[in-house]
């Protein structure tokens, strides 16, 4: 039963979300596509220079409004994902959760399927963002005749000598995954608690989201202010070799913060769901 709700929710999700990404892509192609022909036919001379000017100028407000176009969809991308997968939890716990939670699935099996499907569409839509600025850079490089990824890989070599950039690499990808991970499970929390207050159950919601952050937020910043200090007698008397890896540790640390705050917002939804149900 929890592969058929795992396969409805992206169903269900994957009706919005594809359009809004197969767009995007058509946008990030055509702005590419206008630039190449600008720098193309801006070298090309014609008959009268008043017709090149006309020619370049449009072309070249075309392309400069396609490219605003694809900055603001690349955000559009991230925040309509955003929007979808927590309205798809918020209503989970209205009306609809009269149907679901009637289903012989445990509220853990509908709070997981939400939070894999969370976090697949939101790792398309960083793909896509990233993708979207490679797109630029690709098209800068083809245009420069190999200038521009000369000079990233010039970079990226100086870099690998001095930082284990595997291990960076690794870390950086765990990190963004469980925080993902995370901030999904923070928002169901301030659903299932927001719930509690079935007048205003948005704005309670909305409220709770708020000062979990709040909260979150403090504990983070004396956890670093108190590890900071225990570790700094420590820290000064490091090698420079040492000391590259000091990123890699701050990097694991907030690794397993966010993984620690997993653990503690899915046991309090799922205690919320199991315990005080209260569907408005």
């Amino acid at each position: 039963m929890f592969g058929k709700l795992l396969k409805h929710e992206c169903k269900a999700t994957g009706r919005v979300l594809c359009p809004v990404y197969a767009g995007f892509v058509v946008l990030v192609l055509a702005a590419c596509g206008m630039l190449r022909l600008t720098a193309h036919f801006g070298t090309v001379a014609t008959e009268g220079p008043v017709t090149t000017l006309h020619a370049n100028t449009w072309m070249s407000v075309l392309s400069g409004l396609l490219c605003i176009a694809v900055v603001l969809g690349m955000m559009a991308v991230v925040i309509v994902t955003e929007i979808v997968l927590i309205v798809r939890f918020y209503r989970l716990l209205g009306d609809d959760g009269y149907f679901w939670f009637s289903l012989p699935v445990t509220p853990a099996q509908h709070m997981a399927a939400k939070l894999l499907v969370a976090l697949l569409w939101s790792v398309v839509s960083v793909v896509l963002f990233i993708g979207g600025m490679l797109a630029f850079v690709l098209l800068a490089d083809d245009i420069s005749d190999g200038a521009v990824v000369a000079e990233l890989w010039d970079a990226l070599r100086t870099f690998s000598v001095q930082w284990p950039v595997f291990g960076f690499v690794v870390l950086f990808i765990i990190g963004v995954l469980v925080s993902i991970t995370a901030g999904t499970l923070q928002v169901q929390l301030a659903c299932a608690l927001g719930m509690r207050w079935p007048q205003s159950r948005l704005g309670a919601s909305i409220g709770m989201y708020v000062v979990i952050s709040i909260v979150v937020q403090v504990l983070a910043s004396a956890g670093t202010i108190a590890g900071g200090a225990l570790m700094l007698p420590q820290i000064t008397q490091l090698t420079a070799t040492q000391a590259v890896y000091l990123p890699l540790i701050s990097m694991a640390c907030m690794s397993v913060w966010y993984l620690v705050l997993c653990v503690v917002y899915f046991a309090a939804t799922h205690w919320l769901l199991t315990k005080h149900l209260n569907l408005v």
